[in-house]
This record gives structure tokens, C-alpha cells and sequence, in this order.
């Protein structure tokens, strides 16, 4: 099954989802259980299973947090994808022509792929989801020949209906 199949497939059990990332993005933070309840009841949640949604603690905190297929599966998840391919393979090419390249900013990025500040934080969100901001997990991903096809491995090979969403990561 192919990423796109999948939301297809998912339609509009994604509404809890795009509040999550939503939430994530506006605030900086995941959602605190409680407050996601009172726009979507739990048994809204249930359904969808730990390697979308988990039931994480931030501090004293009890919050949501998506799962990497989590995020590409939301309303805006196939934009999502297709800003974190390009993003992946013009960091690929900056790394060639620039050997010493040790990091990139924010305003590179925003600069680099003529996006809005906007959509560079919501990219830095994304990566921090798929622990692909820097160190081997990131070199893993560059080093693929097809990022495309890497990043849609990635997200569909984590699923796993059986996972609970209160099952520790």
C-alpha cells in the first residue's frame, strides 16, 4: 500500500490528528490530553493506534503526540511530504557543492526553498517528528538514492495496527 492509498483509506478519521498538529504548531507543544477531549472524545482516538498517536507525558504534562505517519497522514499531510522531499534533496545538494557544511538555519532554509518563515517552522516540527534534524538517523536518509520513496518507507513501515496509542515508544 502506498502512502497516498493510506489516506485515502483513512479519510476523515484524520480530524484528531490535524488538531494534534495543529496544536503542535500554533503552541510549540503537544496537546494536553484533556484538551483534545474536549473537541474529540477519546473513543475518537482509540481506532487509530500507537504508531499514529501516542499517549505521551511532557513534564507533569499528559499530552498526544503524532507519530511521524501521524503527521503525513493529517489534512495537510501530503504537502507535508512533498516539503520534506524537497527540503531532503536540496540539503542533499548543498551538502555536494558545499563539503564543510556542518548546519543549516531556519532562514537558510526559508531562503534556500523560497517557503514562507511559516512553513520552515512547520518543516522543523516535521523533523524533529521523524528525528531527522541532524546525526546518523539524517545521513541515513540522504544517503537514499530515492528520497521520496524513503520518506514513504519510513512512515508506512513503522504501522502497526496492533501497537495500543498508550503503549510506550
Amino acid at each position: 500500500m502506498t502512502l497516498r492509498q493510506f489516506r485515502k483509506e483513512f479519510g476523515d478519521r484524520a480530524e484528531p490528528l490535524d488538531i494534534i498538529w495543529q496544536h503542535r504548531l500554533d503552541h510549540g507543544q503537544w496537546i494536553g490530553s484533556q484538551e483534545l477531549h474536549e473537541a474529540c472524545p477519546r473513543s475518537r482516538m482509540e481506532h487509530l493506534g500507537g504508531s499514529i498517536v501516542r499517549d505521551a507525558r511532557d513534564g507533569e504534562r499528559e499530552c498526544y503526540r503524532l507519530t511521524f505517519l501521524g503527521v503525513l497522514l493529517t489534512a495537510n499531510g501530503a504537502a507535508i511530504e512533498l516539503l520534506l522531499v524537497r527540503y531532503l534533496e536540496w540539503l542533499k545538494g548543498r551538502r555536494r557543492t558545499h563539503a564543510n557544511l556542518t548546519s543549516i538555519s531556519p532562514d537558510d532554509v526559508t531562503v534556500g526553498l523560497s517557503i514562507t518563515p511559516a512553513e520552515t517552522a512547520a518543516l522543523w516540527r516535521v523533523l524533529e517528528v521523524a528525528e531527522w534534524r541532524a546525526g546518523p538517523a539524517l545521513e541515513a536518509v540522504l544517503a537514499a538514492p530515492d528520497l521520496g520513496a524513503h520518506v514513504e518507507s519510513r512512515a508506512l513501515d513503522a504501522y502497526d495496527p496492533e501497537i495500543p496509542i498508550d503503549e510506550p515508544s
